[in-house]
């Protein structure tokens, strides 16, 4: 199980009491307990509790992620394909985490685009974890957007494409 607090603690007082429950836990993570917050207190948290602690939908730039790794701050870097600068992008933060043996689990509140770009990332990054989705996109869409994604079983699956796979029907 991974949880979202979606920087909802309004304070590290409130962010002590939420990690203070889930400790001893075995969550996956918890994401985005403060807003973006320096490092130095992510670390902190971390350091008193026992909870995985993920970050990044937010962050937009190399630098936050590389001041995350040293300061030992979090467990999971979630970098937002289409936020951060696209697949380049989140594959440089992926090699960042992966020098500090961080994993990474994208952010993805987006539709059949994001979330193809995120497969695509998920099969290319040693250090993936987990990709967040949201399949509700897939039946919205499935009349004018055609992906070679698909969900069999309980796994996502990948035909081979080009580039991302995606066709859009613009006359629809």
């Amino acid at each position: 199980v991974a949880l979202d607090a979606h920087g909802r603690c309004g304070s590290v007082g409130s962010a002590e009491t939420l990690l203070s429950f889930f400790s001893g836990r075995n969550l996956l993570f918890l994401e985005e307990v403060l807003r973006p917050a320096p490092a130095a207190t992510l670390a902190a948290l971390a350091q008193k509790f026992d909870v995985r602690l993920a970050t990044g939908e937010r962050l937009v730039e190399l630098r936050d992620f590389v001041d995350l790794g040293c300061a030992r701050a979090v467990a999971v870097f979630q970098p937002d394909i289409a936020h951060c600068g696209g697949l380049l992008a989140a594959t440089q933060v992926a090699t960042i985490a992966a020098g500090f043996n961080i994993a990474v689990a994208p952010h993805n509140p987006l539709g059949v685009v994001a979330s193809s770009a995120g497969l695509h990332f998920a099969l290319a990054t040693e250090n993936f974890l987990v990709q967040e989705e949201m399949s509700a996109h897939f039946s919205a869409a499935s009349d004018f957007i055609e992906t070679p994604i698909h969900f069999e079983s309980g796994y996502w699956t990948m035909k081979p494409c080009v580039g991302l796979g995606v066709t859009v029907d613009e006359a629809f």
